[in-house]
């Protein structure tokens, strides 16, 4: 008998997908581009103007490199996980 979870089952559709690329990208974009800068520049307004620019330019960035990479990754993923 095959034991039965209550796991939520992963959404492969398009638009699941994209959004995911948009959740991803700007929380990596969020994170990197408020920390790196906070350890050259201290909790300054200086950091504020950095990271808020770093967001801009990086989201959109890392929105495109999520979007490029997501199959060929997951392809390897798959590999190495069987």
């Amino acid at each position: 008998m095959i034991a039965q979870t209550n796991a939520p089952q992963l959404a492969s559709g398009k638009r699941t997908h994209i959004v995911f690329g948009i959740l991803l990208s700007g929380l990596m974009a969020t994170i990197f581009s408020g920390f790196i800068p906070f350890l050259a520049l201290g909790f300054t307004t200086e950091w504020l103007w950095a990271w808020a620019s770093g967001i801009l330019i990086g989201w959109p960035l890392g929105f495109l490199i999520v979007s490029l990479v997501n199959r060929p990754l997951m392809r390897l993923a798959v590999r190495i996980t069987q």
